[in-house]
């Protein structure tokens, strides 16, 4: 019987959720070589560390690329979908796509690296990671955690994610202090923690344009959920529309570019948000680009934008308050300072100790004009510079080895 360790209703829900197909939008999986090292903690006299992630999230892949350059690590990728452009062996020693979960006990059937991130959400993926690899050393990478992203306590994703938390051998996250002490205290997990931001690399940093004068360029790189989906989902926070109309007579120049995750993005999903191009002539709805490539895209603008309708979210308020978004990293790597909402608590703490962006009110929109004008531009420029070169991805090897760097 597998998933012994899960008390039965959450055994029964993950046994449901293994017979289940991926997410739409995989494709034909192409990385299918199977890595030659799973069985060795060592490669080559390198600690080996294998990530089991869904996607290939940047966070992830720098976290490799950090490692790499150490001469110290040999790192193995092993996710459900991996995109050709990213290219991805440029940033891991080797990669490897499953076609569905069920391969992964498969595959880490007789893995025995150093040490295995298994990165969730899903949960699903940090579940399997433990009960077929049971002495591992064992990290959960938290992406976000259904603690705050959730109202209901007591939903059977939730409790997965708290059994997960609690059986694994050290958590990285990327939540402030205060969070993880409150979901510590009420999932009552005693496990041990690292922070660890996705940090930006220097070979990435561009430089931006001259101080603006109306039309403001701005522009939102990340996920973006098509309209139908967000309402049908509950996850309205997503539903983008407020923040295009408001801008419309604001003399600000708009662009969406959306996260390309999965092989076949089903362009015709965000129909709503081609459409807006139609309506609104400073709007601009494109797919994005790869991790790598977005600095150089989007330094031509003036401010990246951080935006989301809390009013209407699903979720717990402190999901907002406590999260950290790995996007604003590559807005500093295209040296852009940020635009960004009030209750986003943890990164306007930042923005305004260094200085790196002008933060608005979701309630006064109208306003960031205004805002915008009153900003000494030059000045924010230079602090986004400061900022990167003293908080590159070099600087996050200590902490890094600190979670990696055990004995084999």
């Amino acid at each position: 019987m597998r998933f012994m360790w899960l008390p039965k209703p959450i055994r029964k829900h993950v046994n449901n959720l293994l017979e289940q197909e991926m997410p739409r939008g995989r494709g034909s999986a192409v990385y299918r070589t199977l890595p030659a090292h799973l069985d060795k903690a060592e490669v080559n006299g390198k600690r080996h560390l294998v990530f089991v992630c869904y996607y290939a999230y940047p966070s992830t892949i720098k976290k490799s690329v950090a490692l790499r350059r150490t001469g110290r690590y040999h790192t193995t990728l092993i996710a459900c979908c991996i995109r050709q452009d990213l290219d991805i062996t440029s940033w891991f020693d080797d990669a490897y796509e499953v076609e569905h979960y069920k391969e992964l006990f498969n595959v880490l059937n007789n893995a025995a690296p150093t040490v295995i991130t298994a990165c969730i959400q899903p949960s699903l993926l940090g579940a399997i990671v433990l009960e077929v690899c049971p002495d591992a050393n064992v990290v959960v990478d938290i992406m976000d955690s259904g603690y705050f992203m959730r109202k209901d306590p007591n939903h059977i994703d939730s409790c997965l994610e708290r059994a997960v938390l609690q059986r694994a051998n050290t958590l990285v996250h990327k939540m402030p202090p205060p969070a993880i002490k409150e979901l510590r205290a009420a999932w009552d997990v005693d496990t041990p923690d690292v922070l660890a931001h996705c940090l930006p690399m220097t070979e990435l940093f561009q430089d931006t344009v001259p101080p603006p004068a109306p039309p403001y360029r701005i522009v939102y790189a990340g996920g973006i959920m098509p309209y139908h989906a967000a309402v049908r989902d509950g996850h309205e926070h997503m539903i983008m529309d407020p923040i295009i109309r408001e801008t419309a007579d604001q003399n600000i120049l708009l662009t969406f570019l959306a996260n390309l995750n999965a092989r076949d993005m089903f362009w015709e999903d965000q129909q709503r948000y081609f459409d807006h191009q139609k309506t609104f002539s400073h709007f601009a709805f494109r797919p994005g680009v790869p991790f790598y490539q977005l600095p150089s895209v989007i330094s031509n603008f003036h401010y990246g934008l951080l935006y989301d309708q809390t009013r209407i979210s699903s979720w717990r308020t402190k999901a907002y308050a406590y999260n950290m978004s790995t996007k604003i990293f590559s807005y500093f790597e295209a040296g852009l300072p940020l635009l960004v909402y009030s209750e986003f608590e943890y990164i306007c703490e930042i923005v305004n100790r260094h200085g790196l962006g002008v933060v608005y009110s979701l309630d006064k929109l109208d306003e960031i004009p205004a805002l915008l004008a009153k900003a000494d531009y030059e000045r924010l420029r230079a602090n986004v510079k400061k900022y990167r070169n003293a908080n590159n991805l070099e600087t996050l090897i200590p902490t890094l080895e600190k979670l990696y760097g055990l004995p084999a």
